[in-house]
C-alpha cells in the first residue's frame, strides 16, 4: 500500500486564510455606501470610491481626491498581498504576522474616521456648515471597520499558534 502524505494544512494557515477572507470582504467594501450627510430635507450618501477618489455633480463639487482614504485602501490591499506571500510560503516568520496584522488594523481604524478625511467641496462645505448636518458611517465603512480589524486579529492569533 501507498503511504498517506501528510496535510500541510495547519491551524496556523487556516487562520491566514480567514483572513485573507475578511481582507478581500473589506476591500470589495469600496463599493458600498462609506459615510452620509443628512441635512435638513436631504441625505447625501457617498461610496467608498466617492470618497476616495471624489465626487462631482455638473459644476457642483461634493467631494474632492482624500489620500487619506486612499491610504486606508493601499494599507488594506498591502496585508491582503502580504497574506497571500505568507499563505504560499514566499515568506515566513512570525515577525511577517505582527507586520500584516498591524496593517489590517491599521486600515480597520481608518475605516472608522472615513468621513473626517474626506476632502469635502468648497461650496458643498460651506452649504453643510450653515444649515446644520450631521455625518454618519455607512454600512461599507463599518463592515470593512469589523473586518479588517478581524483580519489583523487573526493574522496575530495565527502567529501563537503551535501547528
Amino acid at each position: 500500500m501507498a503511504k498517506k502524505k501528510s496535510s500541510k494544512i495547519s491551524v496556523s494557515n487556516l487562520l491566514y486564510c480567514a483572513a485573507l477572507v475578511l481582507g478581500v470582504v473589506a476591500v470589495c467594501m469600496i463599493f458600498v455606501a462609506a459615510f452620509s450627510v443628512k441635512r435638513p430635507l436631504l441625505t447625501d450618501t457617498f461610496t467608498g470610491l466617492q470618497a476616495v477618489f471624489g465626487y462631482k455633480s455638473g459644476d457642483f463639487t461634493y467631494l474632492g481626491f482624500s489620500f487619506m482614504n486612499l491610504l486606508t485602501y493601499i494599507l488594506l490591499l498591502a496585508a491582503v498581498i502580504f497574506a497571500v506571500l505568507k499563505l504560499c510560503g514566499v515568506v515566513k516568520g512570525k515577525a511577517f504576522n505582527f507586520v500584516v496584522a498591524a496593517l489590517f488594523i491599521v486600515a480597520g481604524v481608518f475605516f472608522f474616521i472615513t468621513p473626517n478625511f474626506a476632502a469635502y467641496g468648497e461650496t458643498y462645505k460651506t452649504y453643510v456648515d450653515a444649515v446644520g448636518s450631521s455625518v454618519a458611517l455607512g454600512a461599507g465603512s463599518i463592515v470593512a471597520a469589523i473586518t479588517s480589524i478581524c483580519a489583523g486579529s487573526l493574522a496575530l492569533v495565527s502567529s501563537f499558534v503551535k501547528k
